[in-house]
């Protein structure tokens, strides 16, 4: 059974946005869109969780980060890493990721999607 983060519809609006927001004149193209506090949510059982503390980078070719920070209950008490799972966002899905989560609950999401090559 494969175990999957989805990074919410919210993600699709904030993109949106910051693209319209580049002033008129700019070309987007020839550097990165940085997108702040976009909604994750991490279903990796036993954790379970949703935040909005995020960072976003998308390069001009299409790679991204997305970086996601959380304070969740952790219910085994123990540290915690998961690799390697389908991380699903509206840019695209990758498994290149990770997640992190500390005893006392601090977890951090990592995917990588790679674009044009």
């Amino acid at each position: 059974m494969r175990k999957l983060v989805f990074v919410l519809a919210a993600f699709a609006a904030a993109f949106s946005f910051a693209v319209a927001a580049v002033p008129a004149g700019a070309d987007p193209g020839n550097g990165a869109v940085v997108v702040n506090d976009l909604a994750c949510f991490v279903f990796l059982p036993p954790v379970i969780g949703s935040t909005t503390d995020s960072h976003t980078v998308v390069t001009p070719s299409g790679n991204t980060v997305l970086i996601c920070h959380f304070d969740l209950v952790n219910p085994t008490g123990e540290a915690l890493v998961f690799d390697n799972f389908l991380c699903g966002t509206l840019i695209g899905a990758t498994t290149d990721s990770k997640f992190v989560l500390s005893a006392s609950g601090q977890g951090t999401l990592t995917c990588h999607i790679n674009g044009q090559t």
